[in-house]
């Protein structure tokens, strides 16, 4: 077992139970007695709440599949199983879709819709049913789009394509609580969709299903659920407030959604107990074992029983008015109660004592028994289970009964014991965003007061049409930036999915945003793309004019030298190869001003430069170098190019002294999109200078969008190096070769005999339930083995070791494994200390300028000073300020400087130029290694640099930077990380002489790039641990580098592109950070259900 080593463990300062916040999730049913359990859970709850919609407490059959199926109204038990089992019909009509093995039939897909938990609450625990109707209402426009526009069918032989069936056989079910957490269940409206495994394909046959196509497709529809809902919530007079992630009924605060999400606290309190995570950290392994440790079945609750003590719990702890309180908010506002009227309510006498519902006004009786250890609070809970029993008749032994169990339900709610986390609890030096103790009503005020302001208001007025249509298009135009800055295309749930986050919740629905697009096509600003895409026309100008600029520099300029040597030594004594000088000479000679030199892995770019660097000096040119990272300026500074910047401060301001006798040489292009590669080269023409521009197309592409330097290649003379120098092992040239050729195939078969498969007879006779829980084991024991191959090698050998793999989730688990083991083996001290650190957060320009992108906790460092453009105070450069406060209304962010205290506003969309980062810890042990992820000039620090832990002694931690040896003492709010393993883009220009790879062949990272990079860093040897050779090198066989507009483009109206305006709301200054955010990219596979296992 790992211990509780900390690696980046994030706080989470106003993050509102994220999982929930997805609004809809997909799984794959992988069994039929997995699926039968539908039917029986929650029948007896479900049906109690349904007053208003009552359409499916116990189950619902939806869809016309289901129709011509003869599946209509209530589920039945029979009926249910059979469908499950693909048997339809009968006599004559009988018929089996799919495979009729129950153990090796995968029944259907569960869609499952949550509400922002503060529509739960108030629906289940203050009453409001008409919240239920509006979230069924929600549920079946959203299954409605689904079954019009998702549900397809594979056709022809071998299945080779896919059909728009338009028809699915659903079964919705209705729940209305979560898991239970110590014998408290908390309120959780949600709707299970069971998308049966069946459907008709045009030609009449039936067969199995395959749902979701595009991308994006879960978000997407988990937008437009989000979407729906939110506008039914308004009509129903609610006031809404915009989180991160969605929306929450206004009045209703962070402390009050957690104290009814113990669920999500008992799964918290697991991580920081047993790893020290929390949910946003822990790997996908961990997280999955804190789920299955502490889940437990479903408790079957009567409804009314339920509801009151979700009250009384509410009650407890101040927010909710008194009996005779609510009843008068009730009469002012002329509303119902919000139990609502029905069967459920009798024997409830209401004028029982005055009292209403619940007899007394939560007066606390200080002779009532109380146990020992119980709070005054546990036992205002305890009462009120009594209380909620008038009219129940039971027995005085059933209600003491009831009393006790109330009181020990309290108890793990309300009482925060430390390192107990099965009550759903942490511990107070945990990440806030636990449960809460007592928590007050806030900012929240009672909760009746909502719904009586709610029932007074009355439905809230939508826009007007004209308003609808600006919002609208002003939040497709925001996404359309947002998406563009990545990929050069893109597909409509991807905009959906943009947008809803830039507006503001419940004023428009995906049929508006849908016509907004439709209004970008017709204005020329979208364009057609392949694959039912889309690109912009302001990308396709941007590349047509690179191009031409790239051609107009043919011939512009008179060579640096006319007669250069045969052979080219450098100034020491270097001769270089037959490749090193073709290029060298082709750079000195030709007369154009733009030239592109492909240099792959390890083919001596360096070398060749400093040849080219020198005769251009020796023929009075002078030489400035440009990179993406500060990082890669250092390397060229020490390679001889003393003039060096970063390509952001090219960008924004080209050194004056550029000019027609410069000669600009630009490392890592790969690394460099669209945008800022053509900006540079703008700024270098209008300069006169001449420029070289280098890299290597093969490896991982930049983050931005686009392919600048493949397409400049593809319009200009290039240079090519391509004699590998680097590996010494013959095996692993050859392999590296074949990569760098772009014989993809080729390398991922040669890469075999450096794959290693992981040893899985652990997991053997265990059951999972699903395929994602199974590849997080796996992913787990993968990540442990290339930590244990590391740990194996010499300390002396480790030195010259680089640990690879694709993802951070998984860097961070392979940095716990090594540590673990250097602590075993008393390499680095046992006892950790605590540092307090910064993660940086991978945001796009556009999310940068809008206020809905942060979170109250999140630190912002502004990468230049701002006296008064912006803020409302002068801020400095580099200086940490903590978010305090969001008003997305006026989009201002309030700020507090982290080491003075001073108050600020700030507005994002003026003071762009901002890093943002999230709080985090990290555990560091005398001779721990680590690495800087931020430039910082004041102390000599640079992104990128090494350093080993010297002391963690009393109040200092100090470590040597490798670079250069300098002694430095860690401070609060560093960017740090453990440098053991790293990711791949992490590592594309460094050299080692062996490499250790983790690489499951399932990710969406498995592709040729990633087989490229770690293979091409080592020089001797390589190991790279996976689940499969086959599936990964099949994996390896296949590149997946970013496209360029022109590329993608269907659209040909080149017409029409010079009257197109462009978007609002651009950047005049589009300098950017230096250096950029490692990727995440994740892929959601098409649900398709027609293979067998």
């Amino acid at each position: 077992m790992r211990g509780a080593v900390k690696d980046g463990k994030q706080a989470t300062d106003g993050r509102l139970i994220k999982d929930r916040l997805s609004m809809m999730t997909v799984k794959t049913l992988d069994s039929v007695k997995q699926a039968r359990s539908y039917y029986q859970a929650e029948r007896g709850i479900a049906s109690y709440y349904s007053s208003e919609a009552g359409a499916y407490g116990g189950g619902q059959w939806y869809g016309r599949g289901a129709e011509e199926l003869g599946l209509r109204g209530p589920v039945h038990e029979r009926q249910w199983n059979r469908a499950l089992e693909g048997k339809f019909g009968k006599g004559p009509d009988a018929m089996q879709v799919g495979n009729s093995d129950p153990e090796k039939r995968r029944p259907g897909v569960d869609l499952q819709f949550a509400p922002p938990k503060s529509v739960s609450i108030m629906a289940l625990a203050v009453g409001d049913d008409r919240l239920i109707g509006a979230h069924d209402r929600a549920v079946e426009r959203t299954m409605a789009r689904i079954q019009d526009e998702q549900v397809f069918a594979r056709m022809k032989h071998g299945g080779s394509q896919k059909v728009l069936t338009g028809n699915l056989a659903a079964a919705l079910y209705r729940h209305v609580t979560d898991r239970p957490v110590n014998g408290v269940v908390d309120p959780q409206l949600h709707t299970h969709a069971v998308v049966l495994n069946v459907t008709q394909r045009p030609d009449g046959q039936w067969v199995s299903i395959n749902l979701g196509m595009s991308r994006d497709w879960i978000k997407a529809y988990g937008a437009i659920y989000r979407m729906e809902l939110a506008k039914e919530v308004r009509a129903l007079g609610y006031e809404l407030y915009e989180t991160k992630d969605g929306f929450e009924i206004k009045g209703i605060s962070r402390e009050i959604i957690e104290m009814f999400s113990g669920r999500d606290g008992q799964i918290r309190g697991y991580l920081w107990e047993k790893y020290g995570e929390t949910r946003e950290t822990a790997s996908t392994a961990h997280k999955q074992e804190a789920n299955l440790a502490t889940r437990h079945g479903k408790e079957k609750r009567d409804g009314a029983e339920l509801r009151a003590e979700w009250r009384a719990r509410a009650e407890a702890v101040g927010l909710s008015m008194s009996a005779s309180g609510k009843q008068a908010s009730r009469t002012q506002a002329g509303g119902p109660s919000p139990a609502g009227a029905g069967p459920r309510d009798e024997g409830h006498d209401e004028s029982r004592e005055g009292r209403g519902r619940f007899r007394g006004d939560l007066d606390f009786d200080p002779r009532a028994k109380i146990a020992p250890g119980v709070t005054r609070v546990q036992a205002e809970m305890a009462e009120r289970t009594e209380e909620r029993a008038v009219g129940i008749r039971r027995s005085p032994e059933q209600l003491e009964r009831a009393r006790e169990e109330a009181v020990q339900r309290a108890s793990a709610r309300v009482v925060i014991e430390d390192k107990d986390y099965a009550t759903g609890t942490i511990p107070p030096q945990g990440p806030p965003g636990a449960p809460v103790a007592g928590a007050g009503a806030g900012d929240g005020g009672a909760l009746d007061q909502i719904y009586a302001d709610a029932v007074a208001r009355g439905p809230l007025p939508p826009p007007d049409p004209a308003t609808v249509r600006a919002i609208a298009t002003e939040g497709v135009q925001a996404a359309v930036r947002h998406l563009s800055e990545r990929e050069s295309a893109f597909e409509r749930d991807a905009i959906l999915v943009a947008a809803q986050g830039f507006l503001p919740a419940g004023l428009v629905d995906a049929h508006d945003l849908e016509r907004a697009v439709a209004r970008e096509v017709e204005s020329c600003r979208l364009l057609d793309a392949t694959g039912g895409r889309y690109t912009t026309a302001e990308a396709i100008v941007r590349e047509q004019e690179f191009i031409e600029r790239i051609q107009d520099g043919r011939d512009a300029v008179p060579p640096i030298a006319n007669d250069t040597p045969a052979v080219l030594q450098t100034s020491d004594g270097k001769t270089l190869n037959t490749g090193q000088t073709n290029a060298a000479k082709h750079i000195l000679e030709t007369p154009d001003r733009f030239v592109a030199v492909q240099g792959v892995a390890g083919a001596g770019k360096t070398t060749a430069m400093q040849v080219v660097r020198e005769h251009a000096e020796a023929a009075g040119y002078q030489v400035v170098g440009l990179a993406p990272t500060k990082k890669s300026v250092h390397e060229l500074r020490e390679a001889g190019v003393a003039d060096t910047y970063t390509v952001a401060r090219a960008v924004t301001r080209m050194p004056d002294h550029v000019g027609e006798r410069t000669l600009v040489i630009v490392d890592e292009a790969s690394m460099i999109g669209a945008a800022d590669m053509a900006e540079l080269t703008e700024k270098i023409e209008a300069c006169g200078a001449r420029v070289v521009i280098m890299g290597d197309k093969r490896q991982l592409p930049a983050i931005p969008a686009g392919a600048p330097f493949r397409q400049m290649q593809d319009h200009s003379a290039t240079a090519t190096l391509d004699e590998i120098q680097r590996q010494r092992n013959l095996d692993l040239k050859a392999c590296v070769e074949a990569f760098a050729a772009g014989r993809a195939g080729d390398g991922a078969n040669l890469a075999r005999s450096f794959m290693h498969e992981a040893d899985f007879s652990s997991l053997e006779g265990q059951h999972f339930t699903n395929i994602t829980a199974e590849h997080a084991a796996k992913a787990s024991i993968i990540a442990q083995e290339a930590a244990d191959r590391f740990l194996q090698r010499l300390p002396e050998e480790r030195k010259d070791i680089v640990v690879i793999t694709g993802t951070n989730k998984m860097r961070k688990e392979i940095n716990m494994d090594i540590r673990e083991g250097l602590k075993e083996s008393g390499e680095i001290a046992a006892h950790d200390r605590e540092l307090k650190i910064l993660e940086k957060q991978d945001f796009t320009d556009e999310q940068i300028r809008h206020a809905g992108s942060y979170e109250k906790g999140q630190v912002v460092e502004f990468r230049r000073d701002y006296l008064s453009h912006g803020v409302s105070v002068p801020v400095e450069r580099g200086r940490q300020y903590e978010i305090t406060g969001i008003d997305r209304d006026h989009n201002k962010v309030a700020l507090v400087d982290r080491e003075s205290g001073h108050k600020l506003e700030w507005s994002p969309q003026i003071a762009q130029k901002v890093d943002v980062s999230n709080k985090a810890e990290i555990a560091l042990s005398e001779g721990d290694r680590v690495l800087f992820r931020a430039n910082n000039q004041d102390r000599g620090i640079l992104n990128g640099d090494a350093a080993t832990v010297l002391q963690t002694q009393g109040d200092k931690i100090t470590v040597a930077l490798d670079r250069g040896g300098a002694v430095l003492e860690l401070r609060d709010g560093d960017h740090l990380q453990h440098a053991y393993a790293s990711t791949v883009h992490s590592v594309q220009s460094i050299s080692r002489d062996g490499a250790i790879g983790a690489f499951p062949s399932w990710s969406p990272l498995a592709t040729a790039e990633q087989g490229y990079v770690p293979l091409s860093r080592a020089k001797d040897w390589a190991e790279m641990v996976t689940d499969s050779k086959d599936a990964l090198a099949g994996a390896w066989s296949q590149w997946n580098g970013k496209e360029t507009a022109h590329e993608v483009r269907l659209d040909d109206r080149d017409h029409d592109l010079d009257k197109v305006a462009p978007q609002p709301d651009r950047a005049a200054d589009r300098a950017r950070e230096a250096q950029k955010p490692e990727q995440h990219a994740h892929e959601t596979p098409s649900h398709d259900l027609g293979r067998s296992r």
